[in-house]
Parts: C-alpha cells; structure tokens; sequence
C-alpha cells in the first residue's frame, strides 16, 4: 500500500462514555479511534454497505430493551445470589444483527 498524505479532518460530537467504552476496546485490539473509523469507512467503500444492519424498533421494544439494559447494568454490581431473570423478551442481539467481519474473521495486517 502507498503512503498517503492523511490530512483530512473528521470530527464528530458523542457522549463521552461511549468514546471512552470504544477507547478501551480498541485499545485491546491495538488501535486508536482514527484507525477504527477509517477502518470503518474502507469497509463502507468496498462493501457499499454498513458492518451491521440498522433497524427500526417500536417504543415499546425500545423501552424493554433500555429496561432490560439498566437490569444488566445493575446486576454487575449485584452478587450473583440476588439476579433476577431478564424482562426483555427479545434480547438486544436480535437487534443488531452484525454481518460478517472483514476479511471473514480472519485477522489481517491492515496498514492504515
């Protein structure tokens, strides 16, 4: 791959937990966020297409999968002895079905 001058600015406004969730994962993964994105976008060229599908749910879903969320949420600070069973009757990976990874999971040395 040629080097390419990179010098194309992106920016964008997201909540701060979210940015410092993916931080942390990328982190393990071994990369930064300008790397993740344009990851992200090489994938949208060449596939024309999303990584995952999006979906529309109704209000009612969308509440039970918030509920079923802060449940989750609270239930790792809850000793195992006190869970109680889920609400939600659809779990939220129904929700974001992933496609296939690229290269089809096999890891890659990507030069980004």
């Amino acid at each position: 791959m040629t080097n390419v001058l990179k010098t194309a600015l992106v920016q964008m406004r997201i909540s701060p937990h979210i940015k410092r969730g993916a931080e942390l994962v990328l982190n393990r993964m071994g990369l930064n966020t300008s790397e993740a994105v344009e990851l992200y976008m090489r994938y949208l060229i060449t596939e024309k297409r999303l990584p995952f599908e999006v979906v529309a749910v109704d209000r009612a879903t969308l509440a039970a999968l918030e509920e079923d969320y802060l449940e989750e949420k609270q239930q790792r600070k809850t000793p195992q002895s006190k869970l109680k069973p889920s609400k939600c009757s659809m779990p939220v990976k129904a929700q974001t079905r992933a496609g296939p990874a690229p290269g089809g999971g096999k890891k890659k040395n990507l030069k980004v």
